[in-house]
């Protein structure tokens, strides 16, 4: 293993991702990690270099990571989004920040509390859902998908196309066109 050349210098970042290769690859091999998991970041140092997060649905961490976004102390105890390179659980890249809206509640919307009982995710690495008691929404700007309880599916936006390779089919009970 190689080691700064005078004792009080600090290690390079080449050394550490020598050193981060070393302790993984002595780590048991780990199930495929396929797909980006929830994680909290539990230790960044002054400069950001040092990064470690733990994946509680994995039952893992504290571990070292790499991260394409500036970390700091002020993001400590935050949730990310992780990926993991090579598909090893052990070897984890930070994607981003999550970003939780602070939207006050109003008096017709459950609570924060009764809104994350009432959505479930589940992954088995081939497949996510996500599932909602009433409607589920996607937005993107001006886009949206929403899904509705009462099997209730509306795709708005300015512009909306679909490809196929294969036959496009349009099936419905009637089918209204303009």
């Amino acid at each position: 293993m190689l080691t700064a050349t005078a004792e009080n210098e600090a290690p390079s970042a080449f050394q550490a991702l020598l050193e981060r290769q070393v302790q993984t690859n002595n780590a048991p091999t780990p199930a495929k990690a396929d797909g980006i998991a929830i994680g909290t970041l539990v230790h960044v140092n002054a400069d950001g270099s040092q990064i470690q997060v733990q994946i509680p649905s994995l039952g893992l961490g504290p571990l070292p990571a790499v991260s394409m976004v500036t970390l700091g102390p002020q993001h400590l105890g935050q949730s990310l989004a992780l990926g993991f390179e090579g598909a090893n659980a052990h070897r984890p890249i930070v994607l981003g920040l999550m970003m939780l809206a602070q939207a006050p509640v109003q008096a017709n919307e459950p609570t924060p509390e009764a809104a994350s009982q009432a959505v479930r995710v589940t992954q088995n690495g081939r497949r996510v859902v996500v599932e909602a008691q009433t409607e589920l929404e996607l937005r993107c700007g001006e886009a949206v998908i929403l899904l509705s309880e009462d099997g209730h599916i509306q795709i708005r936006g300015a512009y909306v196309t679909t490809h196929a390779s294969a036959s496009n089919r349009i099936r419905g009970g009637s089918v209204q066109i303009n």
